[in-house]
């Protein structure tokens, strides 16, 4: 179960990068009101709801060393899961 787990916050963790890398780049706008340019996407465009959105960039704002000692500390203890809730 963990192993799964695992896969999907990674996958979570890189969606987040992803976004606020594209906010930087402006190729994603804050809302589907405000489009800066028109190839730009808004979340909504990308299948994601605004609170996936912030969940997922604040996952991915955790530190890599932290983020993989936290998982490493998890899946040495068989009596815990590992959970996005867990990674707050």
């Amino acid at each position: 179960m963990n192993s799964a787990a695992k896969i999907m916050l990674d996958a979570r963790r890189k969606a987040g990068e992803t976004l606020r890398a594209m906010k930087k780049r402006v190729e994603l706008a804050e809302n589907q009101h405000c489009r800066s340019q028109p190839a730009t996407s808004t979340i909504e465009d990308l299948g994601l709801s605004k609170s996936q959105s912030s969940r997922y960039q604040q996952q991915a704002s955790i530190s890599d060393e932290e983020y993989q000692e936290w998982v490493a500390d998890v899946l040495a203890n068989e009596m815990r899961e590992l959970t996005a809730y867990g990674l707050r």
